[in-house]
């Protein structure tokens, strides 16, 4: 508007005598209000494609966010369900010792399970078909698939069902029970994604915000969380059919589902979410997850909300910004590795590390025992005491293992009780049995704290390589049978594998 004005005057007098003089005038005077106006439009834009940065990049960091807190959780589903798989085998092997399927003995292991386990339903099914459940209750599943699938002799994890007496969606498990190599019947249980909801997602935030489910790659519904948001619903896709997608298409995602590489999408149904998905390694499910924008973004808007301030200090800050980040980031991933490799209350190799470094170590055929030890009437401590005590006991013992153990010995957690120690460079089995009895000693001797005077005990099973088996997964059912044998009898002691 001034250089209209300007211009507009210029025309008006141009035609007299002093039109030089105002020719170098109106140079003078637009010269640097042009300077000025570009320094101007210089600055919005820069100010624009900064608030788009931030913008953008508030919307990548939250979304990375909620992709990479997925793939972990989607771990923690897999380490889940393999934990209860692990369980149902371990019923599974007592079974076949037996005589008959249905007794005593089996049932109470049953009922051991429901209750220290996440499902809350195990049962065994005999051949004809018949299930008996802990509850002491009997139903057919001749015409369940995982029953005839499990019969077959696969170890199956199927897509939810819903009972008469349960609304949620259930994720049902089940195991062949082998007796000379032959299927003589299943063992089975179910455990709701509500039930594990706080080891999904531990954040309130996301638990409050957020909902999670599970679909195949055709969007079906495999479970859904203790929410409403998608009760009684059977198809992802069905559901959002109205929405719109921001940064791609549900044909795309049906397509990336079935491939096993989803990503994270923003999608707006009255309100923009995000939506990210990460496969699991169950059949073609993965895990998914829906939570409003504005709730994901809300720890990064500060950026946003002073952005201007921002703008005339992020010269001086880059240095110091990209310096705490990379030290950040450093710090997250020794954080990560350090998750991947170690438990975080015991400090002792996790399972999946722990069965990782004995498995490669089973290649030399020299002596090597495998201990797998169990703290007896572990649940009791934590229902009698509170689980910050039974922690503490926990922290303690495997402070004690690692004081009794070498350092090329391998000393990890496998369960919430459970131990796991591959002793190497062994020369006699003698040495593995006063360990044992190092290891007994110990344990009693943990006291809990000033104010309790509870000692423990465990139950420990020993198996050796080569001798009883070759392969990692050989040698822990060996061990297993043997920590089953010992708690058969008495607990609070040690056994050999005998081999049948």
């Amino acid at each position: 508007m001034l250089l209209n004005l300007i211009q507009n005057k210029y025309n008006k007098i141009s035609e007299g005598p002093k039109m030089e003089e105002i020719k170098k005038l109106y140079k003078k005077l637009t010269t640097p209000i042009k300077y000025s106006l570009i320094l101007v439009v210089y600055i919005i834009v820069s100010l624009l494609i900064f608030s788009f940065a931030i913008e953008h990049q508030i919307q990548k960091t939250a979304a990375d966010n909620l992709k990479q807190s997925l793939i972990l959780q989607a771990n923690n589903i897999e380490k889940i369900i393999d934990q209860q798989l692990h369980a149902l085998e371990s019923l599974s092997s007592f079974a076949s010792t037996q005589e008959t399927l249905i007794n005593n003995h089996t049932m109470n292991m049953a009922t051991s399970l429901d209750d220290n386990t996440l499902m809350s339903k195990v049962y065994i099914i005999t051949p004809d078909g018949m299930a008996h459940t802990s509850l002491n209750q009997v139903f057919d599943a001749r015409h369940r698939p995982f029953f005839n699938r499990s019969m077959e002799g696969q170890r199956v994890v199927t897509r939810s069902v819903s009972t008469e007496n349960d609304d949620e969606y259930r994720i049902v498990l089940s195991v062949p029970i082998y007796k000379d190599k032959a299927v003589i019947g299943v063992v089975g249980g179910s455990f709701k994604l509500s039930d594990v909801g706080e080891l999904i997602f531990p954040s309130q935030t996301f638990r409050e915000n957020g909902h999670v489910f599970v679909v195949n790659s055709n969007g079906d519904f495999i479970a859904v969380d203790s929410t409403e948001y998608f009760r009684n619903e059977k198809n992802f896709f069905d559901y959002f059919a109205g929405a719109e997608l921001k940064n791609s298409n549900f044909k795309k995602i049906k397509k990336e589902l079935k491939n096993g590489n989803p990503d994270y999408y923003i999608l707006n149904d009255n309100q923009e979410k995000y939506l990210a998905f990460s496969p699991l390694e169950v059949d073609d499910w993965s895990l998914g997850y829906v939570i409003p924008t504005t709730v994901a973004d809300a720890p990064y808007q500060f950026f946003s909300r002073h952005e201007l301030a921002l703008f005339g200090i992020v010269i001086l800050g880059v240095t110091v910004y990209l310096g705490a980040i990379f030290n950040l980031v450093h710090r997250e991933q020794r954080k990560l590795r350090r998750q991947a490799t170690y438990d975080a209350l015991t400090n002792l190799y996790n399972k999946k590390n722990t069965e990782k470094l004995i498995a490669e170590r089973l290649i030399d055929y020299q002596l090597k025992a495998l201990l797998i030890i169990d703290l007896d009437d572990f649940k009791a401590v934590n229902d009698q005491y509170g689980h910050v005590v039974g922690d503490h006991f926990l922290t303690t013992v495997a402070q004690s293992l690692k004081e009794i153990f070498r350092s090329y010995d391998i000393v990890g957690r496998i369960g919430g009780d459970e131990m796991m120690i591959l002793m190497d460079q062994i020369t006699n089995r003698e040495d593995v049995f006063k360990k044992c009895d190092e290891i007994i000693a110990k344990v009693s001797q943990v006291q809990i704290d000033e104010s309790h005077h509870y000692h423990g005990s465990c139950s420990i099973g020993v198996a050796f390589y080569p001798n009883d088996d070759e392969t990692f997964e050989g040698l822990y059912e060996k061990a297993d049978k043997a920590l089953y044998c010992i708690k058969a009898h008495g607990k609070k002691g040690y056994c050999e594998y005998k081999k049948q």
